[in-house]
């Protein structure tokens, strides 16, 4: 099967990174003396750090200066990124598959862009996607749950939805990719609960990358 381009999800989806997203708001809350409930998360409703410090401190009646929390936050993941994480099983020989067949791809994340910059040059998978480079609903305001930021990806690869493959491991961005009509590629990662709905959603789904069908780009 021949794709004109790829989008590619980053946390979760390339790099093992989202128990460290995962952790954040409850942290916060706790450092503030509120004990959140276990399936407190709003990460995919709130697209940046800054919008998730200021839900938070309006939600809780926080006494907290939002400004400082964003950017120590902000600081501990510039961290992360740096020294710890880690490319996912499988996604590197994905991306150079892709590479090999010509095939040029973007990242589009939720992440902050500088963060985003960093965490794939730290990990050497910033190469991968000189073409589309990075799209950060953070910086736009945008959400995976809405059309536009995939339609910001096409125009960059010059590509329609047909033809181009979406990586993720979110289940509301792939029923969006699928929706437009994006072949949709997913892994499990244990942020999404939904496995059997993701499952259902994508064209493929794999445990790990290693268990894609890297012929599919030969």
């Amino acid at each position: 099967m021949r794709f004109d381009g790829a989008i590619f999800d980053m946390d979760g989806t390339l790099l093992d990174s989202m128990p460290v997203w995962r952790d954040l708001a409850p942290d916060f809350l706790k450092r503030h003396g509120v004990e959140p409930g276990p399936d407190f998360h709003i990460r995919a409703s709130v697209p940046s750090i800054r919008g998730a410090v200021d839900f938070m401190i309006a939600a809780f009646g926080l006494e907290a200066d939002a400004t400082a929390e964003t950017a120590d936050i902000t600081a501990r993941l510039a961290e992360f990124y740096r020294t710890e994480v880690r490319v996912k099983p499988g996604a590197r020989e994905l991306l150079e598959a892709l590479r090999r067949a010509g095939t040029p791809a973007g990242v589009l994340t939720a992440t902050e862009p500088e963060l985003a910059a960093l965490a794939l040059r730290s990990t050497g998978l910033a190469e991968y996607f000189a073409v589309g480079g990075v799209i950060s609903g953070a910086e736009h305001n945008l959400s995976k749950s809405t059309p536009l930021p995939f339609a910001m990806m096409r125009e960059r690869l010059g590509t329609v939805p047909e033809r181009t493959i979406v990586f993720e491991d979110a289940l509301y961005a792939a029923r969006t990719a699928a929706r437009l009509g994006h072949p949709v590629a997913a892994v499990r990662d244990a942020s999404e609960p939904r496995q059997t709905e993701l499952a259902a959603v994508a064209d493929w789904y794999c445990r790990e990358w290693t268990e894609f069908p890297l012929e599919l780009f030969a």
